[in-house]
C-alpha cells in the first residue's frame, strides 16, 4: 500500500512537472526571450543608426577634405613658383613632425598592448596559482579520505570476522561486505585521481614557468618602448628648439631692419628731387609765340648792331600765332618757316654789311625740317646763350626760372645732343661778323621761342614734355630718354622719378614734337 501511494505520488509529480511546470516555464521563457530579443533589436537599431550617422559624418568629412584639398591645390598653383622652396621645407618639416607623431602614437598603442598582455599574463598566473592550490587541496582531501577509508576497512574486516548468525539473518554481514567492496573500489579510484592530480599540478607548474618567462619578455618590450618614446620626444624637442631659434633669429632681423629704417639718415638726393618736383609748379606761364614778335626782335637786333634792316618775311610766315585750339599743324609750319626765314634774313643782312654776296648763305641752304629744324635752332640758341652777356644778366635776375626754362629747352634736343646745326654755312666760317650776326639771330630766336618752349605744334604749356615725364636724379632736369640724361647720369636699377600727379594732370593731351 505504501508502495502504491509512493508510485501514485511520483506519477502525480511527474504529470504536474510535465503538464504544468514545463509549459509554464516554456511560456515564461518565451515571454522573457521575446523581451530580451526586442531589447536587443532596439539596441541593435540604435547602434545601427549611430553607425549610419558616423558613416555619414565620415563621408561628409571625406568629401569636405577632398573639396578642401582640390581648392587648396587650385589656390596653391598661383603661388607655386614663389613658394616652392618655402613649401618644400615646410612639407619636409610637417612630414617629419607627422612621422614622429605617428611613431609616437604607434609606440603608445604598442605600450597599451604590452600593458594589456602583462595584465592578461598576470591574470593567467593568478589562475594557475589558484588551480594549483585547488589541486593540492584536493590531493590533501584525497589523502585524508584514503586514510579514513583504510581505517574503516580495518574496522569492517573486524566486523566481518566477528559477525554472528543473527547478524547474517538481519543482513548486517551482507552490508558489511558491500561496504568493504565499495570502500576498496573508492580507494583505487582515489589513488588514480591522486595520480591525475599530480599530472595536472606538474602541467600547471610548467604553464606557470612559461607565464613568468612571457612576463619577463613583456617587461623588456615595455622598457624598449619607453626608450623609443624618449628618443622620439627628444627628437621632437630638438626640432622645436631649432624652429624656435630660427623664428627668434628672423624676429631679431625684422626688428633690426625696422630700427634701421626708423633711425636711418634722410636721402639728400631724393629730397632735392622732390623739392625740384614741387618747385616746378612755380614755373611762369608761357607767352604765346608770334611771327610778328620774332620779326620785330630781328629788326631791333639789326638796329642795335648797326646792320641793314632784314628783308620782309615771306608770305607763308605771316600766318600769325600758333594755337592749340584746332590749327596746330599750320601753326607749327608757320613757326618753323618763320624761324628759317628769320635766320635767312639775318644771314642776308650780315652778308650785305660784310660785302659777301647773298649766295653765300641762301635760304635753300637752310635744310631744316618743319619740326626738327626749330628744335635744333633752339638747341643752338641754348648753347650760344651761355656765352651771351645780355642773356646771362637776364638769367641771373631769375635763377630758378632760368634753370627750369633751360632744362625744358635742353630736353627738346636730347635725342640729337651732339648735332650742332643742320644747315650749310661752310662759306661763312671765315667771316666773323656773319658768324656773330648768325649767333645773335639764333639767340634772339631762342628768346622769342622761349615763351612757347615745347609744344610749338599744339601750343601746350612749358611743363609739357615727351614720353613719361621722368626726372634726372642728378641734375633734376626732365628726361626724355628713360635710361640716360644729358648731364651724363645713367639710370641704374631703374631709379626713375615720376612727376607729381598734379603736374601730370596739367599736361596737354597732345605730346611734344616727335624726335
Amino acid at each position: 500500500m505504501r508502495r502504491a501511494r509512493g508510485m501514485i505520488a511520483r506519477r502525480a509529480r511527474r504529470n504536474r512537472y510535465c503538464k504544468v511546470i514545463i509549459p509554464a516555464i516554456v511560456a515564461i521563457q518565451a515571454v522573457w526571450r521575446g523581451a530580451i530579443a526586442r531589447a536587443a533589436m532596439v539596441r541593435r537599431r540604435a547602434r545601427w543608426l549611430a553607425a549610419v550617422k558616423l558613416q555619414m559624418e565620415r563621408h561628409k568629412s571625406q568629401a569636405a577634405t577632398v573639396l578642401q584639398c582640390a581648392w587648396r591645390q587650385h589656390c596653391a598653383r598661383f603661388e607655386l613658383r614663389l613658394l616652392r622652396e618655402d613649401a618644400t621645407w615646410r612639407r619636409v618639416l610637417a612630414a617629419r613632425v607627422i612621422v614622429r607623431a605617428w611613431r609616437a602614437y604607434l609606440l603608445s598603442k604598442s605600450a597599451q598592448e604590452i600593458a594589456a598582455d602583462l595584465q592578461a599574463c598576470a591574470d593567467d598566473t593568478a589562475l594557475q596559482h589558484k588551480i594549483i592550490r585547488k589541486t593540492r587541496r584536493r590531493m590533501c582531501d584525497i589523502a585524508q579520505y584514503v586514510r579514513e577509508a583504510e581505517h574503516r576497512l580495518e574496522e569492517l574486516e573486524g566486523l566481518i570476522e566477528g559477525a554472528t548468525f543473527e547478524d547474517a539473518e538481519q543482513g548486517w554481514a551482507e552490508n558489511y561486505d558491500k561496504e568493504y567492496d565499495a570502500i576498496t573500489n573508492s580507494i583505487k579510484m582515489t589513488q588514480e585521481e591522486q595520480r591525475l592530480l599530480r599530472v595536472v599540478e606538474r602541467q600547471r607548474l610548467e604553464n606557470l614557468m612559461d607565464l613568468h618567462a612571457e612576463a619577463e619578455d613583456l617587461h623588456c618590450d615595455l622598457d624598449a618602448n619607453a626608450v623609443h618614446q624618449m628618443d622620439l620626444a627628444d627628437i621632437l624637442r630638438r626640432l622645436e628648439l631649432a624652429r624656435a631659434i630660427d623664428a627668434a633669429r628672423r624676429d631679431k632681423q625684422e626688428r633690426t631692419r625696422r630700427e634701421r629704417a626708423r633711425w636711418k639718415l634722410p636721402d639728400a638726393r631724393l629730397a632735392r628731387s622732390r623739392a625740384r618736383s614741387r618747385n616746378r609748379a612755380f614755373v611762369p606761364a608761357p607767352a604765346p609765340f608770334s611771327v610778328e614778335g620774332a620779326a620785330a626782335a630781328l629788326q631791333a637786333l639789326s638796329r642795335t648792331l648797326g646792320m641793314a634792316a632784314p628783308p620782309p618775311l615771306p608770305p607763308f610766315a605771316a600766318g600769325g600765332e600758333g594755337s592749340s585750339n584746332g590749327h596746330a599743324g599750320a601753326a607749327a609750319a608757320s613757326s618753323d618757316a618763320a624761324a628759317a626765314a628769320a635766320v635767312a634774313a639775318a644771314a642776308a643782312a650780315a652778308a650785305s654789311s660784310d660785302g659777301v654776296t647773298a649766295s653765300v648763305l641762301r635760304p635753300e641752304h637752310v635744310t631744316l625740317s618743319p619740326a626738327r629744324g626749330t628744335r635744333r635752332l633752339l638747341r643752338a640758341a641754348e648753347s650760344k646763350e651761355q656765352s651771351s652777356v645780355a642773356l646771362s644778366q637776364e638769367r641771373d635776375s631769375d635763377d630758378f626760372s632760368r634753370h627750369q626754362q633751360s632744362s625744358l629747352e635742353r630736353g627738346l634736343g636730347s635725342n640729337s645732343r651732339n648735332t650742332r646745326y643742320n644747315m650749310d654755312y661752310h662759306h661763312a666760317r671765315g667771316s666773323e661778323p656773319l658768324r656773330a650776326v648768325f649767333d645773335a639771330a639764333a639767340a634772339a630766336t631762342a628768346d622769342v621761342l622761349r615763351a612757347n618752349t615745347f609744344n610749338l605744334r599744339s601750343g601746350a604749356g612749358a611743363g609739357d614734355f615727351r614720353e613719361g615725364g621722368h626726372v634726372c636724379d642728378s641734375c633734376g632736369r626732365p628726361m626724355f630718354h628713360v635710361r640716360a640724361c644729358e648731364c651724363g647720369w645713367v639710370a641704374k636699377n631703374s631709379k626713375l622719378k615720376k612727376r607729381p600727379q598734379q603736374q601730370q594732370q596739367q599736361l596737354s593731351p597732345q605730346r611734344a614734337l616727335p624726335s
